[in-house]
């Protein structure tokens, strides 16, 4: 049999397996680059012709039989990046001299449209007058939205705006110092196939503010308060109501504990099996 790990599969007489990590791209295929419109075709056309889709979560499964019309789609979550835990080198990052021990919001992933990056800063906006000392950090790589969201901080008044900061791309040492020095994650996205900063979150012992869209609710559980993704006061009162949660409290640690919880339902030994089993199911259906 052949797996095609990244949405293609070649044409092959052998039974075939195809991943499928989120449906984005068929969602808005205007927003998509060319060559991941070339991507998307070659993947509806191995389904039509027989490919199994392998998909990170339940909600994309759901998602690609909007666009497809094969029921051969199987759900097997991932499990936990494997830089979740400590490491040998978790120096603080150069952000940290800005911060000064301010309490932060953290924004973690590519400042891609999907991340829903301005709502956060909106959202900030709203709570930072009742917070004064607190900072929105907006960790990762530029994307597709990097001019939008460069245009909701410009909106926001001068004394909060200078609260916000972006770092770019930051290593796994920095990012296991944001994580554990975060007071909550924002993570408010239009749409995600699955979502490792959320059990990133979990495992650094850090409360979420996330939206309702996608495999959000399905991958953090209970272990994220939720709001629509273009709900910006209740995701500013959640974010608000974690900032006025201290350390030791009971509302935080209830939160933290629930991420424990959440994140001991994924393990790469079970994705392992699953898909193992999957590809024995699919060779002996063949043979």
């Amino acid at each position: 049999m052949v797996h095609g790990t990244n949405y293609v599969v070649p044409p092959t007489t052998a039974p075939r397996v195809v991943s499928v990590y989120d449906c984005w791209f068929l969602d808005h295929p205007a927003s998509a680059h060319r060559d991941v419109r070339l991507a998307s075709a070659a993947l509806l056309r191995a389904l039509s012709d027989g490919a199994t889709a392998l998909t990170s979560s339940q909600a994309t499964a759901d998602r690609l039989r909007d666009h497809s019309d094969t029921d051969r789609i199987e759900v097997v979550h991932l499990g936990p990046p494997l830089d979740v835990g400590a490491g040998d080198d978790d120096r603080a990052p150069a952000v940290a001299t800005r911060l000064e021990g301010a309490p932060f919001i953290l924004a973690l992933g590519t400042v891609e449209r999907r991340k829903n990056v301005p709502t956060l800063v909106r959202a900030f906006g709203r709570l930072a007058a009742e917070h004064p000392d607190a900072h929105l950090v907006i960790a990762g790589r530029d994307g597709d939205d990097a001019a939008t969201v460069a245009t909701a901080i410009a909106a926001l008044r001068p004394e909060v705006r200078s609260r916000v900061i972006r770092t770019g791309p930051v290593s796994g040492s920095s990012k296991r110092w944001l994580l554990a020095n975060a007071a909550v994650l924002g993570y408010v996205s239009l749409d995600e196939g699955f979502g490792f900063p959320l059990l990133e979150a979990n495992a650094a012992g850090l409360p979420i503010v996330a939206s309702t869209a996608g495999s959000i609710p399905e991958v953090a559980g209970s272990s994220a308060l939720y709001a629509a993704p273009g709900a910006v006061d209740a995701i500013a009162a959640h974010l608000y109501g974690m900032l006025d949660a201290p350390a030791g409290s009971s509302r935080r640690e209830l939160m933290i504990e629930a991420g424990r919880r959440n994140l001991e339902r994924f393990t790469w030994d079970d994705t392992v099996a699953n898909t193992v089993a999957l590809y024995r199911r699919l060779v002996e259906q063949s043979s």
